[in-house]
């Protein structure tokens, strides 16, 4: 190549830069000069309210909390807003740096890849403030299905106990009268303790749910809230499975790192901003490593979207085939209390026999099964909604009743 052709080369690569590169960026310092104040800082953090006197909570008012108060959030906005201020002084530093000099020397060059970089990071932290949003909503999510779904364990099981309870005074009875052994009034005391047994750890679930509620709300840990909302949805909308894929692997924040850190160590690299080191090979590991790490995330997040979205599918058909079953078991309840009344079959049984009780029993236990199923629904919505970069929490998915 003669001097002819380096001379016109660098002299297209300096007229690039200045079109692409400096021209916006005199813009953006003079902007700069007039800066409002960030959103980040144009209110004052409010101190958190006690909700200790506070007896229910629902779910739409836990995510209000969460967006208000919550210190994770507070903190990505600033990182937002801090990233966006460095990558306005490093367009600053360009703009006062002469012409001549942005390609020709080390100095130069170090200035406008830390332009560059300074972009990437603004990227990718304005990302990350979204997907903090999001990650908030998906715990609370997480914690107040917990939560409820221990709940309605806690209540199962003393549905249960109420009746074996039930059954064992019949049971005492029946065997003062020589009609039961000994035997079986023991196995039935033995039930009772294995459902005391199993009560204690969904009370201990269920606290330990509630702790991490308190915790995303930051609140104290003597509030007790009674939780007043409970899903309602029976299906979650989907697209086909490899769209579904295709937006995980634009939109999962594990992807969006992996790529921004692929991008700081390109653009480095093309400036000949490598490693010190004398050996010429580490900038080329260290590249190889952040593809690998690219790959990596979109295998994860391939895989995570694939097992989320069978995973809703499989449970979207248990749940159709629960209230199917919870049907047939309010007609199964009707039916037993028309029998009772004209005395076909007693309210209830110690021989196993048809009873007016263990129908009641069987329609309860029906209706908390399929309200578990819901709650485990929304939150593998949650989680979908997360690493796809949809919507992670919808109103339509939840009503609020009187009582838990």
């Amino acid at each position: 190549m003669t001097k002819r052709h380096t001379y016109f080369i660098s002299i297209f690569s300096l007229v690039f830069v200045i079109v692409t590169v400096l021209y916006p960026l005199t813009a953006w310092g003079a902007e700069s000069k007039l800066r409002p104040v960030p959103e980040s800082l144009a209110h004052e953090l409010e101190p958190t309210p006690d909700l200790k006197d506070k007896p229910s909570l629902s779910l739409e008012e836990a995510m209000e909390l969460a967006y208000k108060y919550n210190p994770d959030l507070r903190s990505a906005e600033l990182q937002l807003d801090r990233a966006e201020i460095l990558r306005d002084l490093a367009a600053d530093s360009i703009t006062f740096l002469p012409t001549g000099d942005m390609l020709v020397t080390p100095e130069g060059r170090v200035v406008v890849n830390s332009y560059e970089q300074a972009d990437i990071n603004w990227k990718s932290a304005k990302k990350a403030a979204e997907s903090k949003k999001q990650e908030i909503e998906k715990s609370v999510i997480d914690a107040y299905a917990s939560a409820l779904k221990a709940y309605n364990q806690m209540e199962l099981i003393k549905l249960q106990q109420q009746e074996l309870e039930a059954q064992n005074k019949l049971h005492q009875l029946a065997t003062a009268n020589g009609l039961f052994a000994n035997l079986d009034l023991r196995t039935s005391q033995l039930g009772m303790e294995q459902m005391e047994s199993g009560l204690k750890a969904c009370e201990a679930s269920y606290q330990l749910a509630l702790s991490q509620l308190r915790s995303l709300l930051n609140q104290s840990p003597d509030w007790q809230p009674v939780l007043v909302s409970k899903p309602i949805a029976n299906e979650v909308e989907c697209d086909e499975l490899w769209l579904e894929i295709s937006r995980g692997e634009n939109q999962s924040i594990m992807m969006l790192q992996a790529t921004a850190a692929l991008e700081l160590e390109e653009s480095k690299l093309y400036w000949g901003l490598g490693s010190s080191e004398e050996d010429p090979y580490l900038d080329k590991i260290n590249l190889y490593l952040k593809q690998l790490n690219v790959e990596q995330a979109k295998k994860d997040t391939r895989n995570t979207v694939e097992q989320l979205y069978h995973s809703i599918e499989a449970l979207e058909k248990q749940i159709s085939q629960k209230n199917i079953a919870l049907q047939q078991k309010e007609q199964e309840l009707q039916t037993a209390k028309l029998k009772y009344e004209v005395g076909v079959i007693p309210y209830r049984s110690l021989t196993g026999t048809e009873s007016l009780a263990s129908a009641e029993l069987a329609y309860k236990q029906a209706v908390k099964e399929l309200e578990s199923l819901r709650i485990d629904l929304v939150t593998l919505r949650a989680n979908f909604g997360y690493i796809t970069g949809q919507q992670v929490y919808s109103k339509l998915d939840w009503a609020q009743v009187e009582d838990n």
